[in-house]
């Protein structure tokens, strides 16, 4: 409530991704309400799939954390980008920042999609 015993993210516990109009809006939506989840301020932050950031080699990842509040000793931090499904050097990039990065993929049947568009 008053910040007390809170910290600022070093690392990212979870990625979600998927594809479009697959409900990761509205996923987000509940777990920025999980008392022990820590999300970034801006719910895409296309970290992992901005080249720019990965062109020298030596990437900073203060940008990335400076997106979160500071959160509870124990949360579990993570994003949601859904495009990082589909960029193909997001998946190595994140898998080389955390080996251990769990995700939540979201999909969806085409046809529906289609029908829904």
């Amino acid at each position: 409530m008053f910040g007390f015993g809170r910290r600022p993210i070093r690392k990212l516990d979870f990625v979600v991704a998927g594809a479009q109009k697959s409900g990761t809006t509205a996923l987000n939506y509940y777990l920025k309400r999980h008392p022990q989840l820590a999300l970034p301020i801006k719910k895409e932050m296309h970290f992992f799939d901005n080249d720019d950031l990965f062109a020298g080699g030596n990437v900073s990842y203060a940008p990335l954390y400076e997106m979160f509040r500071p959160a509870r000793a124990n949360s579990i931090a993570g994003e949601n980008t859904p495009i990082y499904l589909y960029w193909r050097p997001a998946l190595p990039r994140i898998r080389h920042y955390n080996p251990a990065m769990k995700f939540i993929v979201i999909l969806r049947n085409p046809i529906e999609r289609a029908f829904s568009q």
